[in-house]
């Protein structure tokens, strides 16, 4: 994909989303929430995916310093307004996916393991030797439920 058409597909991904956010409401039947949650929750993972590769990039590249913004953290504090916990998770989790898990970045692409299972997987081989690490990696991204 062209990188020009990735922003547009991020807009239009965001108008999607805010559209049926929109149309679920204490009038939506309780068979729609339940039909429609499994592809939400997919969707959420995937969002999750992105955001932790994107910014990953945004961190090792610096490209964050242009807005002035000291650091990653900063950067995304301020597009986000989320908090340093939610920001810290997601670097963790994206610096770790582009260096050291691939088994890990494969599962969650395919949808079968989610944020949470990656953070707890990046924690449990942060520190170990770097064989020992990919066997735990591989071991632990293919036993996470789905």
């Amino acid at each position: 994909m062209i990188e020009s058409e990735f922003g547009v597909k991020a807009a239009q991904a965001h108008a999607l989303l805010a559209e049926l956010a929109a149309f679920v409401s204490s009038d939506a039947s309780a068979a729609l929430a339940v039909e429609v949650l499994p592809e939400v929750l997919g969707a959420v993972r995937q969002g999750d995916l992105l955001t932790c590769r994107l910014i990953e990039r945004a961190d090792r590249c610096g490209t964050y310093a242009w807005d002035g913004a000291a650091s990653t953290q900063a950067f995304v504090r301020q597009i986000s307004g989320e908090s340093d916990a939610w920001i810290a998770k997601r670097v963790q989790v994206g610096r770790a996916l582009a260096d050291r898990m691939p088994v890990t970045a494969k599962a969650f692409g395919a949808g079968d393991l989610g944020l949470d299972h990656a953070l707890v997987i990046q924690q449990a081989t942060k520190d170990l030797q770097q064989d020992l690490a990919a066997d735990l990696e591989a071991f632990l991204a293919q036993q996470a439920p789905p």
